[in-house]
């Protein structure tokens, strides 16, 4: 069974958060996966080291507060969870948290939970709109589309892969050309509703997880014709 933890359900609920959950389960369910799902607010007691994949999603300013208060005691059982090849999915205000540091527009430095080698810098300029990015998988570069909405700007260390290459929108700050990043079994990213219209990164987040569970569940083919045709559309109004 794979056990997928959303984290802070009832505060990070901006931007299709479930739809992110949904994906992961529906793929689970057709696939006659069995998956349990655990929902963790503030104050619910979690063992990072017993879940398969963690989902931290986007919210408003004021559910920054509390999530990084909640996070910051479990901080280092986290951080073991992912130096064990955890999976994890964060994205926008989550992906941001995970971060060094934000600086302030007045400068000031305010901590993030310090788990993965970048700082984010807290602008006017919102980065909005559709967004493209190729990535790296098995060898070959797909095409992964989704919607950014964010003013923190992400500026990954020298060593820190990004996500993907941007070939149409902002990206991480609007000027690297570079989206999200990844570390071992962490996939941060600006875009929040991602995984229902890229099913290429659902599957690898789960066969990650299967993997880490060395587990003998056959991992079958899906039919992803629905979903290709909507990425597909998506890719020729963006790029062509």
């Amino acid at each position: 069974m794979l056990k997928i933890c959303y984290l802070y359900p009832d505060i990070l609920n901006q931007h299709g958060n479930w739809g992110n959950v949904a994906a992961l389960l529906k793929r689970c369910v057709w696939r006659k996966i069995d998956v349990d799902l655990i929902k963790i607010n503030p104050g619910d007691p979690v063992d990072f080291a017993k879940v398969d994949i963690v989902y931290l999603g986007t919210g408003s300013e004021q559910a920054r507060k509390a999530v990084f208060d909640d996070l910051m005691p479990r901080r280092d059982i986290l951080q073991t969870a992912i130096e064990q090849g955890m999976v994890m999915l964060a994205a926008g205000s989550g992906c941001h948290l995970l971060g060094m540091y934000r600086l302030t527009e007045e400068g000031h430095r305010v901590s993030s939970l310090g788990l993965i080698s970048f700082y984010t810098r807290l602008t006017n300029t919102f980065l909005v709109g559709d967004c493209v990015i190729g990535m790296q998988l098995a060898g070959n570069e797909v095409r992964i589309a989704g919607f950014e909405n964010h003013r923190e700007h992400v500026v990954r260390s020298e060593g820190l892969a990004p996500l993907g290459n941007i070939l149409y929108g902002h990206g991480n700050n609007g000027k690297d050309k570079t989206e999200g990043f990844r570390y071992k079994n962490v996939f941060g990213t600006n875009m929040a509703s991602l995984l229902p219209k890229n099913p290429m990164l659902t599957d690898l987040l789960l066969g990650a997880a299967l993997q880490n569970k060395k587990s003998p569940v056959k991992f079958t083919t899906l039919d992803n014709s629905l979903e290709e045709r909507a990425l597909d559309v998506m890719l020729k109004r963006l790029l062509d």
